[in-house]
């Protein structure tokens, strides 16, 4: 598991769990928007 940064406008982009394999990515809203706040 990994955590990236989807650009989507805002300053500091959403905050997105992507596979080991980089295969798959989903938004981690349930958890946290931005990084900094996970």
């Amino acid at each position: 598991m990994k955590l990236a940064t989807y650009k989507d406008g805002s300053r500091d982009g959403q905050l997105v769990v992507v596979s080991r394999d980089l295969a798959t990515a989903h938004f981690a809203t349930g958890i946290a928007t931005r990084l900094q706040q996970a």
